[in-house]
C-alpha cells in the first residue's frame, strides 16, 4: 500500500524533513486541499507551518510543501 509522507521546508536553513503520513492517495489529496485552506479534517492533517530545530541549534519556521509518496517498505 503507498503511504504519503508531509513534507517541510525550514524557511531559516533550507533543510526539508517529513513529519506526518498519510495513508493512500486519496487522504493525502484531502488533507492538502484542507491544510491549504488553513482548516484541519483530521487530528493527523499537516498543518501549513512547523517548527524546526535547525543543525546549527536555531529554529526556524517551516512551511509544508506537499506529500511524498512512499511505497510500502519504507522507501522514500
Amino acid at each position: 500500500m503507498r503511504r504519503y509522507l508531509a513534507i517541510y521546508k525550514c524557511r531559516l536553513c533550507g533543510e526539508t524533513f517529513g513529519a506526518k503520513e498519510a495513508g493512500g492517495r486519496e487522504t493525502a489529496l484531502n488533507a492538502a486541499i484542507f491544510a491549504s485552506m488553513g482548516k484541519l479534517p483530521e487530528p493527523n492533517a499537516p498543518t501549513l507551518n512547523d517548527i524546526h530545530s535547525c543543525e546549527d541549534g536555531s529554529i526556524g519556521i517551516a512551511d509544508f510543501i506537499g506529500f511524498k509518496e512512499r511505497g510500502g517498505g519504507g522507501d522514500v
